[in-house]
């Protein structure tokens, strides 16, 4: 189960901001670092947010992601964007809720010939099924654009894997962030989840993304936590306890 933290637009236009989250991120355990590149319009500098970082920035942390073994993706809008950053080395795509249909930006983005995670965060079961019928290339990730924990619907994950039998992920919106441990029994190809720093700076994705300095201690209880699922065979197993423990599973 691949582990890819988001930076997203939490980074607000600062390349400092950006670079920092990424140094940080270079010395977890996490696998992937994703960056989230919106639509051209969206950049209208009318607020931190809307100030997209250098296409210098990117050529600049992709070495040191790499040199860390780590993975570099973008979750991009941009489709004039494309070329670009799969020449200067990005690994892996996302697509974003909204985009599910964009059929155009997914033709671009299959060209590449890298893994495609596709957000289904607005979307139906049915329009799903047709992206997966369309694109070989795709990875699904379940989310829900919504807060309220009963809304998360792991069960979700099962059903987009049987129905379009392709590796479906899960991506967290939930200000509970225990829904990242809920989620291992339904075993995702990969988890998402959002980061951020600790500065006083404002933070596009706050609730439901996880502190930098817990981001390590996250990952390390989730690889502990995975063991746990086995392999379905049910069979007996040597005794470990302690022989004083014995009447607790009598």
């Amino acid at each position: 189960m691949k582990i890819i933290a988001e930076i997203g637009l939490n980074h607000c236009g600062s390349v400092e901001r950006a670079n920092n989250l990424v140094q940080e991120l270079n010395k977890t355990s996490v696998d992937t670092i994703s960056f989230q590149i919106r639509e051209k319009e969206f950049y209208d500098k009318t607020h931190p947010r809307k100030f997209p970082l250098p296409i210098s920035f990117y050529e600049s942390i992709i070495n040191q992601v790499h040199i860390n073994k780590k993975e570099l993706c973008i979750a991009i809008a941009d489709s004039g964007m494309v070329n670009k950053l799969d020449n200067i080395g990005v690994d892996l795509w996302k697509t974003l809720s909204w985009d599910l249909n964009n059929y155009d930006l997914h033709r671009k983005l299959q060209k590449t010939r890298k893994d495609i995670y596709v957000s289904t965060g607005m979307s139906s079961i049915e329009e799903i099924f047709e992206v997966s019928k369309r694109f070989n290339n795709v990875i699904f990730i379940h989310t829900q654009l919504n807060d309220l924990i009963e809304n998360a619907n792991l069960k979700a994950i099962n059903t987009i894997r049987k129905i379009t039998n392709k590796p479906t992920a899960f991506g967290l919106h939930c200000h509970e962030h225990q829904l990242l441990y809920c989620s291992i029994s339904f075993e995702p190809s990969a988890i998402f989840f959002y980061v951020k720093d600790e500065t006083n700076g404002e933070h596009p994705d706050d609730a439901h993304a996880i502190s930098i300095s817990s981001v390590e201690k996250l990952i390390l209880s989730i690889k502990r936590l995975e063991k746990g699922i086995g392999n379905g065979e049910k069979k007996p197993l040597l005794n470990t306890m302690h022989p004083e423990d014995d009447s607790i599973c009598k």
